[in-house]
């Protein structure tokens, strides 16, 4: 199924896998959320998939992704934070 996405979207990511449960994030390119619906739908009985969900990037998860990405960027600039709120207390 992961070499089948993988060929189909620009991006793929595995988010989370424990077992038989996999979270993966794709690119959406150019498909419309309907037609990723019709696509699980088309492949779940050939990859044995019991239950999908699709769903769009909400805007709080693009909020975390950034402020993520704003701390992994300047590790010194949180060191510092860290340590003048240490003082604080």
């Amino acid at each position: 199924m992961l070499d089948y996405l993988e060929a189909k979207f620009e991006r793929c990511d595995i988010v989370e896998h424990y077992g038989n449960s996999w979270k993966i994030n794709v690119s959406r390119d150019n498909y419309s959320i309907g037609f990723l619906f019709g696509l699980m739908e088309d492949v779940q009985e050939q990859y044995e998939v019991s239950e999908y969900q699709v769903a769009q990037t909400t805007l709080e998860q693009i909020f975390n992704m950034f402020a993520t990405m704003g701390e992994n960027d300047n590790p010194q600039a949180r060191k510092k934070s860290i340590r003048k709120s240490k003082k604080k207390v």
